[in-house]
């Protein structure tokens, strides 16, 4: 969405309204925007002309979605790994400036924890337009096995009515699979009962 190439960002636009086709073809409902680094900006633009680049295009596919009955939701993803939209006011920003109901944001817990965000009080600032949230914890495997609070977390999803979904995204597969599938299930149970 933000590269240089005019060409690179229309493939890109085309993608991602391929992603969002697919999307409601299978039945799905929403499309998670994350992917950290090919996100950047890159140094040869200035910073607000690629927000403005990527905004033309998260309107012209939130627009798109409509008659797939499909949502794209904004990953803020910790500022080590990429330079755009980094925190939950980052992820609104764009929510507000597109105003579309078909952008919204979503929330990783393991880098909504890394950037230092509040993710409670984010929740409850921003819950009405919070569509999908990753239960990961900081150390990149499963909830409750890290640092993060999720209890707090919890609370407030359930105090703004949240039903979307809640997915265990992990990035360090030890000791397996179903191990994790078993324990996160246990630690969510926990945590919402």
């Amino acid at each position: 969405m933000n590269s240089a190439d005019p060409e690179i960002r229309a493939r890109t636009k085309q993608y991602l309204k391929e992603l969002i086709r697919f999307c409601g073809e299978v039945g799905g409902r929403n499309v998670v925007l994350g992917s950290a680094a090919s996100r950047n900006i890159p140094k040869e633009i200035p910073f607000i002309e690629g927000w403005r680049m990527a905004r033309e295009t998260l309107r012209e596919c939130a627009e798109y979605a409509v008659q797939y009955n499909v949502v794209l939701s904004l990953e803020p993803i910790a500022a080590n790994l990429t330079n755009f939209i980094n925190t939950p006011d980052d992820a609104m920003k764009m929510v507000s400036e597109v105003g579309h109901p078909n952008l919204k944001w979503m929330l990783d817990c393991f880098a909504a924890f890394n950037q230092g965000v509040d993710v409670p009080a984010a929740i409850r600032k921003y819950g009405e337009h919070l569509v999908h949230v990753h239960m990961n914890d900081e150390n990149k495997s499963w909830p409750g096995t890290g640092k993060v609070d999720f209890p707090p977390i919890a609370k407030a999803l359930k105090e703004i009515g949240y039903s979307g979904y809640l997915s265990i995204e992990v990035m360090d597969l030890r000791p397996d699979p179903e191990t994790i599938a078993k324990e996160a299930l246990k630690a969510l149970r926990r945590f919402f009962e």
